[in-house]
């Protein structure tokens, strides 16, 4: 007879541990996002749907600058990336399943395998769309006349 207590236990504490982080990646309001060097998305939490419009299955597989309006942005976000390890706090437009641009700020750093060697990016999205537009409201200039 073998006992496999601490082998249960184990297994239980792991299926226990795998349920916990499931919920909290399907309930983050913020879009986390893995994509591989190439650009290929592998990975996006649920939140892709309330903020793009898409589904995950159909998302994943796709290259992520389709996504965006100008694809030169994704380059400066990948270079900067490359360059520094990570970014804090980068504003970005990505365009919706509808075609409307949704203003992002993006935490993301670059992902490397046990040898040191990039294999991809992963990060957080947050939908600053509002605050973009009150931005843009505040820099609005003011008509003189009605001032004073």
């Amino acid at each position: 007879l073998v006992d496999v207590t601490d082998h249960k236990l184990t297994v239980e504490a792991l299926q226990e541990s795998e349920q916990k982080y499931r919920a909290i990646f399907e309930n983050v309001q913020d879009i986390y996002y893995r994509t591989d060097m190439n650009g290929t998305i592998v990975e996006a939490s649920p939140a892709i749907k309330r903020h793009l419009g898409y589904e995950r299955d159909e998302i994943i597989g796709k290259q992520a600058d389709k996504l965006y309006p100008n694809s030169a942005d994704r380059e400066v976000l990948r270079n900067r990336l490359l360059a520094d390890g990570e970014v804090t706090g980068f504003e970005v437009t990505l365009e919706r399943k509808d075609g409307k641009p949704i203003w992002f700020s993006v935490n993301a750093r670059l992902l490397l395998d046990a040898n040191e060697q990039p294999v991809g990016f992963e990060g957080l999205m947050r939908d600053i769309t509002d605050r973009k537009k009150l931005e843009n409201r505040l820099e609005e200039p003011r008509d003189r006349k009605s001032v004073g």
